[in-house]
């Protein structure tokens, strides 16, 4: 889904790195789907776990068969017992 260059998509700009990945601010998840800066559409995703905390950054990633993976790094709250 975050390939196409001319609509304001996400380019990765290295074809001979193996890991293609960049990291973003300003993300949001919005009714199960994330939010990402320049990308006009929300993006549908599957949660390995339920995100807990304030959202800091976001890594996306592709592998060599176009599946995209997101790593979010979250600030956590304080528990309160």
């Amino acid at each position: 889904m975050v390939g196409k260059a001319n609509h304001g998509w996400v380019k990765f700009k290295s074809r001979k790195n193996p890991v293609q990945s960049f990291r973003t601010l300003n993300i949001e998840i919005i009714n199960g789907k994330l939010k990402l800066p320049k990308i006009k559409s929300l993006i549908p995703m599957k949660y390995s776990r339920p995100v807990r905390g304030d959202i800091l950054t976001a890594t996306i990633s592709r592998n060599n068969s176009n599946q995209y993976f997101v790593s979010i790094n979250v600030k956590n709250s304080p528990v309160k017992h």
